[in-house]
């Protein structure tokens, strides 16, 4: 029974044989194979009703006309930068002010290159000094916090409870298998239903 199942057409075999691509043993077993000849009339039908039908062809200039009845928002960033071009072109006053902006910006930025190319031991110096006093920073606030953690009653009971090897293990134990039991049940909810085909075999 299982290899007579394992006999019918498969979709692909459906499409060759649409196609006039049909192997010749596949064809004798479509012959003497009533479900196999009746799924497959069935597609033959649904295949020429489909070309029967008329196919839609708009008119000229159908998608222009449907895209200018389409409002597209330009994005914020475009907008504002339209803004902003309008308003420098207002009059040669605004053009002016905004030309002589963007001259001090280049020459202050041109001399900002030139003086961390000649200044680049200085530079050096700041960025260790600077790190070094970041690291300062960090250490001394680490400290603060380990010791206000320390200072609390609540510690003490904590470090108590795990403060064997064995109770660290039973507690290790019962988080791994919390953290299994979490990514099983993750899984099925997130399994999909598998997918039915209308000519499968009960």
């Amino acid at each position: 029974m299982e290899e007579q199942r394992q006999l019918h057409l498969s979709n692909d075999e459906v499409d060759a044989w649409l196609d006039g691509s049909l192997i010749p043993p596949r064809l004798a077993h479509l012959d003497a194979c009533f479900q196999c000849r009746t799924l497959t009339r069935s597609e033959w039908v649904v295949v020429r009703r489909l070309e029967a039908m008329e196919r839609f062809e708009p008119n000229p200039g159908f998608v222009d006309r449907v895209m200018d009845q389409v409002a597209l928002p330009d994005p914020f960033a475009l907008r504002a930068a339209r803004s902003l071009w309008d308003r420098v072109h207002a009059s040669r006053r605004t053009l002016a002010i905004a030309a002589s902006l963007m001259v001090v910006l280049g020459l202050s930025m041109g001399g900002s290159v030139a003086w961390s190319l000649s200044h680049s031991e200085t530079l050096t110096a700041w960025g260790s000094w600077l790190a070094t006093q970041a690291g300062d920073w960090f250490w001394l606030g680490l400290r603060g916090v380990v010791s206000n953690v320390l200072e609390h009653p609540w510690y003490y009971a904590l470090r108590n409870t795990v403060g064997t090897p064995e109770r660290i293990a039973i507690v290790s134990a019962v988080n791994m298998v919390i953290y299994l039991g979490g990514l099983l049940l993750l899984k099925r909810l997130l399994a999909l239903p598998g997918r039915r085909v209308a000519h499968a075999q009960p």
